[in-house]
C-alpha cells in the first residue's frame, strides 16, 4: 500500500524502520524483499523526513547483490509509461498527464537506486559523481544503446529541470552517445543542458554523461551520422559547463571529470 499513496511532507521515519526490519528479514524471500525494498525507495522519492540509518540498509543491501533488479524494474515503469503517453489520444489531457507524471516518478525512483549500498535522497550531489545506474536484463546481457531512445526522446522533449537531471542520469549508463538514429539529437540536447543558464545539477550530469562517452567520441567520425561543427559545439559546451554558472571555481569532483575526458581524447589518434 505504501507505494500507492502520495506522501505529504511528514514524519515517516518509524513507517521506514518498519519497511527496513521487513526488508532486512526477506533475504532469502525475493519478491517480498523486492517489495520492501520498492517502498523504501518510494518514500524516499517523496522526501519525506528520514533519518539515516546507513550501516542497517548497507547490511541488507550489500547482502543481497541483485540492486540491478531494481533499476531495471524502474527503467521498464518509465519506458511503458512513455510508451502509453505516445499512444494515448492528444484530446485526452487527463491521461497524458498520468503517463509524464509516471514516466517522472519512475526516474526519480531509479536514481535513488544509485548508491551500492544504501537508498539516497534524489537530488543529492553524491549521485552525480558516485551513482552507478547500471542495470542487466534477466539473461544478465547488458542493455542497447537503442533501448535509451526513449530517454532521450525525454530530454528533447519539453520537461522539467529535475526530470532532465534524472534522464541525464540515467543515459550515463549507455557510455556512449546514443543510436544511429537518435545522436545528433542527443548531442544537441547534451549541448544545451550544458549552457550557463541551465541549474547546476542539470549542467553538470550532462557533463558526466558526455564524460561518461568520452570512448566512443574517441572513435567518432563524420560517417555516423554527426559533423565536425555539431561535436565543435559540444567540445565549446563541455568547457562552458565548468567554467560558468554559480559553481565553484575548484570542485574535484567535477574538475576531475572533466580531465578524464581531456585526457581520453588527447590519447586518441
Amino acid at each position: 500500500m505504501v507505494l500507492r499513496v502520495q506522501w505529504m511532507k511528514l514524519d515517516a521515519f518509524a513507517i521506514y524502520v518498519r519497511l527496513l526490519d521487513n526488508f532486512a528479514a526477506c533475504r532469502d524471500r525475493p519478491e517480498l524483499f523486492v517489495t520492501c525494498g520498492k517502498a523504501m525507495a518510494h518514500l524516499r522519492v517523496q522526501s519525506v523526513n528520514i533519518e539515516s540509518l546507513f550501516w542497517k540498509e548497507y547490511d541488507s543491501w550489500r547482502s543481497w547483490r541483485d540492486r540491478s533488479r531494481f533499476i531495471r524494474d524502474s527503467f521498464t515503469d518509465g519506458r511503458l509509461a512513455c510508451d502509453q503517453l505516445r499512444n494515448t489520444d492528444p484530446e485526452d489531457k487527463g491521461a497524458q498527464q498520468k503517463h509524464i507524471a509516471d514516466a517522472r516518478t519512475a526516474l526519480r525512483t531509479m536514481v535513488v537506486y544509485g548508491m551500492s549500498s544504501r537508498l539516497s535522497l534524489p537530488d543529492e550531489e553524491k549521485l552525480i559523481w558516485e551513482g552507478n545506474l547500471e542495470w542487466w536484463k534477466d539473461n544478465g546481457d547488458t542493455p542497447q544503446c537503442e533501448e535509451f531512445d526513449w530517454l532521450i526522446d525525454c530530454l528533447v522533449a519539453n520537461v522539467d529541470d529535475e526530470t532532465q537531471g534524472d534522464a541525464l542520469l540515467a543515459l550515463s549508463v549507455m557510455h556512449g552517445l546514443g543510436s544511429f538514429a537518435k545522436r545528433p539529437s542527443y548531442i544537441t540536447a547534451l549541448i544545451d543542458y550544458m549552457g550557463h543558464t541551465r541549474p547546476s545539477r542539470v549542467r553538470v550530469a550532462a557533463l558526466r554523461a558526455v564524460s561518461d562517452a568520452r570512448e566512443e567520441l574517441c572513435t567518432i567520425d563524420p560517417t555516423q551520422g554527426v559533423d565536425a561543427n555539431l561535436l565543435d559545439a559540444l567540445s565549446c559546451a563541455f568547457l562552458t559547463a565548468i567554467t560558468s554558472g554559480s559553481d565553484v571555481l575548484f570542485h574535484p569532483n567535477r574538475d576531475r571529470c572533466y580531465f578524464r575526458t581531456i585526457s581520453a581524447l588527447a590519447s586518441s589518434d
